[in-house]
This record gives structure tokens, sequence and C-alpha cells, in this order.
């Protein structure tokens, strides 16, 4: 219920702002990301279900996550941009380039979630640590789908010789 009403609320945000020629990619789908934020501490909330011992150390952790994954988001944004600016242009080289900047960004988001998996069950039970990864997965995977789904397929070529 919680998930779809996120899908929804994104659903709405994107092909509006999709609409719009002059913004780019990243701007849009970064308002997104400012919106999801603010939307995202009510929902994990309401599913959470935290005991009174849990609240102030799972926020806590919570916190220092989420500082973290901003990162991880800020350079995933500019690798969107730099897809999109160099889209009519790309060589080999420039495709090889991004897909392994792509790799290094899942690298980076998984190497996260496992420190944080570990930092969350520490402060508070294996339960709610992976009760938060699982809504986690949801959110994200509803984001990576927004993102892909407005990012154009690598244009085919030829092979270079």
């Amino acid at each position: 219920m919680i998930i779809s009403l996120l899908v929804s609320t994104i659903g709405c945000l994107v092909p509006v702002a999709a609409t719009e020629e002059e913004m780019p990619l990243s701007t849009m789908l970064e308002l997104v990301r400012t919106d999801l934020k603010v939307e995202k501490v009510a929902i994990v909330s309401d599913v959470m279900e935290l005991t009174e011992d849990e609240v102030d150390a799972f926020w806590d952790v919570y916190r220092a996550y989420d500082a973290r994954m901003s990162v991880y988001w800020e350079a995933r944004l500019v690798l969107v941009d730099r897809y999109t600016a160099d889209f009519d242009n790309l060589t080999d080289e420039v495709v090889e380039e991004l897909a392994n900047r792509a790799i290094e960004l899942e690298t980076m988001r998984y190497s996260i979630k496992i420190e944080y998996f570990a930092r969350l069950k520490a402060a508070t039970s294996a339960n709610t640590a992976l009760r938060f990864f699982q809504l986690e997965g949801q959110l994200q995977a509803v984001v990576d789908f927004q993102i892909s789904s407005q990012l154009p397929f690598v244009p085919k070529r030829p092979k270079a010789e």
C-alpha cells in the first residue's frame, strides 16, 4: 500500500517534469529525489514499527546512512548528466567509461548497504535491520525504474575496428 502510494507520487512527478524540454534529466531526477527524501521519512516511520527502545538508535543510524547515500545519489546524477550530455557523441571509449562508472556506483551502493545493515543490526536488531533494508530495496527499485525509464538506450553502432 505504502509503496503503491510512492509509485503513484513518483509517476506523477516524472512525466510532468519530463515535458519541460529545457529541464535536464538530472535536474528533474534531483527534484524527484528531494521530494522523495521528505516522503521517505514518513514512509520509514510508518513501516518500521519501532519500539521505544529502538527509536533513537534507529534514527541515528538512518541519518548517517542517508548522508552516505546522498553522496551515492549525487555521483549517480553526475553520471546521468554526463550520459545525456554526451548522448549524441557516444564513442566506444565514452560508453566504456560510463559503464565502468555505473558499476563502481552500484558497488558503492552495495558496500554502503552492507556496512549499514551491520550498524543497524548492532544498534537495534537483525529483524529491524532487515525490515529497513527490505523497504529500502523497494524504494530504490522504484527510483531505479524511474531513472532507467527516462534514459534512452545507447544507440546501436557498428563495432569500431
